[in-house]
């Protein structure tokens, strides 16, 4: 019976590590595997910075930005009592100006631009690592954009 409880814990904490592993395994997997052109990158404000700057709605629902190949979208609550209340806003790849990435201390802000330049989209409180990824990833994706407009043009026909 002593010999039982002695195990125990053991067995748990080795169940925990085989579970923490595998988590880290597919999350390897997952980040390797986003620089294909079909995959969607998302990126989140993060909760420790709700709480220093005292955003009750960030803190409970975070902001988040995501990239696929059509475009950018953010999905925001805007009131914790209303979580039923958000803003989604969606920007073509084809309308994207300017992707600004503002450094801090220790988080960052992603603001896309529009062409028209009158409403970016903004989320702030990034984790460094996960918003240097994300604009590297938008980035990369407007320059495959904007390479492919002119070979599509330059194959079409010209009218007669």
């Amino acid at each position: 019976m002593n010999h039982a409880r002695v195990n125990a814990p053991l067995l748990l904490r080795l169940a925990l590590e085989t579970c923490y592993l595998e988590t880290r395994r597919r999350r390897e997997t997952v980040l390797s595997q986003s620089a294909t052109a079909g995959d969607v990158i998302t990126v989140r404000s993060s909760r420790y910075w709700a709480l220093f700057h005292l955003k009750v709605t960030r803190l409970l629902f975070p902001a988040h930005m995501i990239a696929d190949h059509v475009g950018i979208s953010t999905i925001m609550v805007v009131r914790w009592w209303t979580p039923w209340v958000r803003t989604d806003e969606h920007l073509p790849l084809s309308h994207i100006a300017e992707v600004a990435h503002d450094r801090g201390l220790i988080w960052d802000d992603v603001s896309v631009e529009s062409s028209g330049g009158a409403n970016p989209l903004v989320i702030e409180g990034v984790p460094k690592g996960p918003a240097r990824y994300f604009v590297e990833h938008v980035r990369e994706c407007i320059n495959e954009a904007v390479a492919a407009a002119p070979k599509a043009q330059q194959k079409s026909p010209a009218p007669r």
